[in-house]
């Protein structure tokens, strides 16, 4: 076999050949097409599904955004509750610090007490004072 002939037989293979392969690629290309469009025709049907499912999702949190506030107010409610009864009792106890001894006078004065029974010995007096 010469070379003219080896060329002639694969140019004659190539032109058959040719158009067998086209098709072949042609169907390919139709069949990817084909799932191309599948893909975007799955992919809009998703995508309603989902801005449905969206709608569905906005829908709950509307409903729950009114307890979810009654909730805040009721806990900034008890927190502020908190808050005043804390200075309640500070203020109580700084009032009761502060008059402690008007609040002893009184009970000595009206409570019937004994002030001897209450108090601390107290130190003897100095020579200073006895002498006033």
């Amino acid at each position: 076999m010469t070379t003219d002939q080896f060329i002639e037989f694969f140019s004659e293979l190539c032109s058959k050949l040719l158009p067998i392969i086209g098709v072949i690629v042609l169907i390919y290309v139709i069949l990817l097409l084909r799932k191309i469009i599948q893909f975007f025709v799955s992919m809009q049907k998703t995508m309603i599904t989902v801005d449905s499912t969206v709608s569905v999702v906005e829908e709950q949190i509307r409903k729950l955004d009114a307890p979810l506030n009654t909730v805040t107010e009721f806990s900034q409610t008890l927190d502020n509750l908190h808050e005043m009864s804390q200075n309640a009792v500070k203020s109580a106890l700084l009032a009761l610090i502060s008059n402690l001894n008007v609040i002893r006078d009184w009970l000595l004065n009206h409570g019937g007490v004994d002030e001897s029974e209450n108090t601390v010995a107290e130190p003897a007096p100095a020579a200073e004072e006895s002498q006033d």
